[in-house]
């Protein structure tokens, strides 16, 4: 099986157009964690002509998250446990906990993106206890309980609460607890800017004239990534999440163990998702970070698994992976209907969430608060990536906006009477740290968010959106949130 698998995941390497000229590509198929065929395209260093093989080392950015969980739980961490207990916080909602922040139902929204909308650039957070800070601040305004929306802030506080609770750096906790009982000898957590790590490739990621160039890490903040390790150490790993080796049953299963919400199965767990467009049984995640891109799958009905580790930003690592477990599963991907599906016409328009979320659907696609994020039609509805990762349902009657994780987000038709913008100038965005001020131009809203400067054009009554960004108007309170997500209300400065 082993040639054939080999042979497999290098046709699935062709088929993404991965070269051996730059930066690219390595691929193993497992099965319960052993390692039956590899594929390795393109340079570890484009500078020195290094090419990869099986034995690099990548960083695998947020496949990192269940790692940090598991060493939580090593800690003998509650799950349940409040965030401010956990912490020693203060001015945290109670139901704020270590599990919410680990399944995305914490309500935070999301650090990266508090910093970009406000111009700020990751430099300010390039040290943990100033990232940490600033994920507290946003917890603090945080809502938690309700759907699931990505976030990671509450791996942050995942971290933090780690090396509170161990009495030493994440790293160190990560290789005492995990790494070595499952003899990942090839696996260390970046901590620091510039650390050297034996086998570490280069990454690189396009500019806007279409040349690469080097992203090197310039950040310490650990708990939503910074792994580093290796195909083989992977395969450890997966061998664990098969069959609880190393580790045990009991970690593992609180690890895939579904989250719910209002009765419903979501497609979360602690760290790791259900991709059930892959299949009943199928667990895993996607990692991105500088030029590195990543994914990690395992379908548990076979033990069959997939690790993708790319060093260029624009290689798909889940497509590949998704395409190499299905053929080595000898699975399906899910049928797609053709554009005169009556499901589909039935969410064609423009639809609005009772938090503002304008959503429009069309035969281009799906686009979600101004921005395309679809281009086809799936079984009722439109989604992206293979109808998986996001998409509009029709069903009962009822339509709904419903991303990776299983979140349900009612739609109602959106009126097309428009509203004039707010005339207060001057507010600030509790928890986000930064000051607005708003221009009315027509319909439309000149924001200034901290630092940059944003034109909101009105989709819908009471609904502004620009770049990732959405300010909605109830009444007179005014609330700022990201694509759509978890927000802040407003407040007059």
């Amino acid at each position: 099986m082993a040639g054939s698998a080999t042979a497999l995941a290098e046709q699935v390497l062709d088929e993404h157009g991965v070269d051996e000229h730059g930066p690219g590509a390595v691929v193993g198929g497992y099965v319960h964690g052993e390692l039956i065929g590899v594929a390795a395209r393109g340079l570890a260093s484009v500078e020195l002509g290094v090419p990869l093989d099986e034995n690099s080392v990548f960083d695998i950015a947020s496949v990192s998250k269940q790692f940090t969980v598991a060493t939580l739980l090593r800690l003998g961490a509650d799950l349940r446990t409040p965030v401010a207990a956990a912490l020693g916080a203060t001015g945290l909602d109670p139901g704020l906990t270590l599990g919410r922040c680990a399944t995305h139902r914490a309500g935070i929204a999301d650090y990266l993106d508090v910093l970009t909308a406000a111009g700020r650039g990751r430099a300010e957070t390039a040290e943990m206890d100033a990232a940490v800070e600033l994920a507290l601040a946003l917890a603090g305004v945080a809502v938690p309980g309700g759907q699931p929306h990505y976030s990671n802030s509450g791996y942050l506080l995942l971290a933090a609460a780690a090396e509170r609770l161990g009495g030493d750096r994440l790293a160190a906790l990560l290789q005492e607890l995990i790494f070595d009982p499952l003899g990942m000898s090839h696996s260390v957590l970046r901590d620091r800017p510039g650390a050297v790590i034996t086998n570490l490739v280069s990454s690189y990621a396009g500019t806007g004239g279409g040349e690469l160039v080097r992203r090197d890490q310039d950040q310490a903040v650990v708990g939503d990534g910074a792994i580093t390790t290796t195909l083989a150490d992977l395969g450890r790993w997966l061998s664990f999440l098969d069959g609880g080796i190393g580790l045990g049953d009991g970690l593992r299963d609180v690890l895939v163990r579904r989250d719910r919400a209002d009765g419903r199965a979501l497609s979360t767990g602690a760290g790791i998702w259900h991709l059930d467009h892959l299949g009943d049984e199928v667990i895993g995640h996607s990692g991105s970070a500088y030029g590195f891109r990543s994914f990690l799958v395992l379908d548990r009905r076979s033990g069959v698994g997939v690790a993708v580790l790319a060093n260029r930003a624009d290689i798909a690592a889940d497509a590949i992976a998704g395409r190499l477990l299905l053929g080595l599963t000898g699975g399906r991907p899910p049928a797609r209907p053709t554009p005169r599906d009556p499901a589909a016409r039935a969410v064609s328009g423009t639809w609005q969430s009772a938090d503002g979320a304008v959503v429009t659907v069309g035969q281009s696609g799906l686009e979600v608060d101004g921005r395309a994020r679809a281009a086809r039609p799936v079984t009722q509805g439109v989604a992206a990536a293979d109808g998986a990762l996001l998409g509009v349902f029709a069903e009962r009657g009822e339509v709904s906006l419903r991303n990776h994780l299983g979140a349900r987000i009612p739609l109602a038709p959106a009126g097309d009477r428009r509203l004039n913008p707010p005339r207060h100038r001057q507010w600030r965005a509790p928890g986000w740290g930064v000051d607005i001020v708003l221009t009315a131009e027509g319909t439309d809203l000149v924001a200034t968010v901290g630092r940059r400067t944003h034109r909101f054009a009105q989709r819908a009554p009471g609904s502004w959106v620009a770049d990732g960004l959405r300010i909605s108007a109830d009444g007179s309170a005014l609330r700022l949130s990201v694509d759509p997500g978890p927000g802040t209300t407003l407040v007059p400065a």
